[in-house]
C-alpha cells in the first residue's frame, strides 16, 4: 500500500511542479480624462493664447467643449483618437 501511494505521489508531482502559473493580469490603464489629464496640461501650455474671452483663431482650449469645438480652422481633436487629432500633429 505505501509503494502505492508513493508511487503515485511521483508520478503527480512533476506535472504539479511543471505545471505554469497563470498569465498575470494586465495592469489597467488609467481612463485619461480632460478634467485630470488634458485639462491641466492645456492650461499650462495653451490657454495662454487660446483661453477663453478672445483667443487665437477662434480656439479656446479651456473647456472641454470649446475644444472639442474647435476654433476657425475647424476641428482639432478627434476623442479617444490622439493620433488623429491635428493639435497632436502639430
Amino acid at each position: 500500500m505505501y509503494v502505492r501511494i508513493t508511487t503515485l505521489a511521483l508520478l503527480l508531482a512533476p506535472p504539479a511542479v511543471l505545471a505554469k502559473d497563470p498569465a498575470p493580469a494586465k495592469p489597467k490603464t488609467p481612463k485619461v480624462t480632460f478634467r485630470d489629464h488634458i485639462g491641466p496640461l492645456f492650461r499650462r501650455r495653451c490657454t495662454g493664447c487660446h483661453g477663453s474671452g478672445q483667443p487665437k483663431a477662434d480656439l479656446d482650449l479651456s473647456r472641454y467643449v470649446s475644444a472639442i469645438a474647435g476654433g476657425s480652422s475647424g476641428e482639432v481633436l478627434v476623442p479617444g483618437d490622439p493620433l488623429q487629432s491635428r493639435l497632436y500633429l502639430l
